[in-house]
């Protein structure tokens, strides 16, 4: 298999993970791009931690909401 061709098998793969059987991005997806475009421009804060603790501090808060 050459790297063409791996590449595509790679996308589509990547591509239908995020897609419905419609082929367009579902909403979980869609909130999730919107987010981190979001982040990106600054419109939303990105959260940073000094350590693994305080990470797993918060993931576990917002697994409880």
């Amino acid at each position: 298999m050459n790297v063409k061709n791996k590449f595509k098998l790679v996308s589509n793969k990547y591509n239908s993970l995020a897609k419905t059987s419609n082929n367009s991005p579902n909403d979980e997806t869609l909130a999730a791009m919107t987010e981190a475009k979001d982040i990106a421009c600054g419109k939303i804060p990105a959260k940073s931690f000094s350590n693994v603790e305080e990470l797993m501090k918060d993931l576990l808060d917002d697994a409880e909401d």
